[in-house]
């Protein structure tokens, strides 16, 4: 009974099969003198083992420890197309820099002007001096009596020649060798054949032949037209060169740009138009010497066919013609010389478009001529 040994499973015994690590050990006894730290506390209760989370396998990677070639060729190839993207991408973003770098110098070469300062300066200077010349081209006609010529010859005269000027004229005649023959038109021209001043020779033809006197107030009359607009001329051509002057050495306005180019404008159509009133006002100078024959009372003579004057083959403009017409040719060349010099660097807003349109409009500007470069050099 009490002595019988206990069955596996009963109460007081070990069960069966499960495995006592204290099996067959003496318990630990405390050493004396020892000082333990756990003493008169509870005995710690064992930690039960805790349960590892079982890890997912990675992603692309293949179940169970297997390799999947074609899933490895598919990674290899996006790591490479996404490699080459960020490379493209890196590319474009240095060429948007550089092209913004360019655009940013050409910006500023078209602001100088694609000149030095310095150079437009002096181009301005000379244009100035040029201007000076020019006043001076438009004055010296002035000092001359020589504008229009004419020559005639007749029965019993070998030459007839007029100078013709603003208020003078001079008058030559030659009957050497003709006047055995007839001397009814050199008698009648020899009265004027020295120089005299236009009022004078009005005044005597006005007292012979009062018919004919509106035709000598004519000629007295056109000579005040290019008197005072050749001066108008030369006045234009110095305000131009001052504000010009003003302009580049002064204060860069565009109030002074834009006026200096308008005068200077005005003054080869002033002069011009001059000289071509001069010539449509006074009348034509043949009718001169017929007057005087018409003094002498040789009017039917002198206008005969066979026997009267006729008019000789000669250039009829004289110096000072001349130098009115190379006063104009200059004088224009000059408008146009300033007309197309650049803008001042510190000019503000010289196109009117304000400071945003003004930059937008320069910056286009610059955008073109890179891509016409650009093209250029592909080809």
């Amino acid at each position: 009974m009490y002595g019988a040994p206990q069955q596996p499973g009963q109460y007081g015994g070990p069960p069966q099969g499960v495995y006592d690590p204290n099996m067959g050990q003496q318990p630990m006894q405390p050493m004396q003198g020892v000082y333990d730290p756990n003493m008169g506390q509870q005995p710690m209760q064992p930690m039960a083992p805790q349960m590892m989370p079982m890890t997912q396998p990675m992603m692309g990677q293949p179940m169970g420890g297997m390799y999947d070639p074609q899933m490895m060729a598919m990674q290899q190839q996006d790591m490479e197309a996404q490699e080459l993207a960020d490379l493209e991408a890196r590319q474009a973003f240095a060429d948007e820099v550089a092209y913004q770098k360019a655009v940013d110098r050409m910006v500023h070469q078209l602001r100088s002007g694609n000149r030095n300062q310095d150079d437009n300066a002096s181009c301005a200077t000379t244009v100035c001096f040029w201007g000076i010349f020019n006043g001076l081209l438009w004055a010296v006609p002035l000092l001359g009596d020589n504008w229009w010529n004419k020559v005639w010859h007749g029965l019993g005269v070998r030459k007839l020649t007029m100078s013709l000027g603003l208020f003078n004229v001079a008058t030559a005649v030659d009957c050497d060798g003709y006047a055995e023959t007839n001397a009814q038109l050199c008698t009648a021209w020899t009265k004027y054949s020295h120089p005299m001043a236009i009022t004078e020779m009005r005044d005597d033809m006005c007292k012979a032949v009062p018919g004919k006197c509106p035709v000598m107030q004519s000629v007295v009359q056109a000579g005040y037209i290019p008197l005072y607009g050749l001066p108008a001329a030369a006045a234009c051509e110095v305000l131009s060169i001052l504000l010009l002057y003003f302009y580049w050495h002064g204060k860069p306005s565009g109030l002074a740009r834009n006026l200096g180019v308008r005068v200077a404008s005005f003054a080869p159509v002033v002069g011009m138009l001059s000289v071509f009133s001069w010539l449509l006002w006074c009348p034509y100078m043949h009718e001169l010497p017929r007057i005087w024959a018409e003094e002498g009372g040789n009017k039917d003579f002198a206008n005969s066919s066979f026997f009267g004057m006729k008019e000789s083959f000669t250039m009829p403009m004289g110096w000072c013609f001349i130098m009115v017409f190379i006063g104009v040719m200059s004088s224009t060349a000059r408008f146009f010389v300033q007309w197309t010099m650049p803008f001042h660097i510190h000019e503000p807003d010289p196109l009117g478009l304000g400071d945003d349109g003004l930059e937008n409009a320069i910056r286009r500007d610059a955008e073109k001529i890179i891509a016409q470069q650009t093209q250029m050099g592909m080809r």
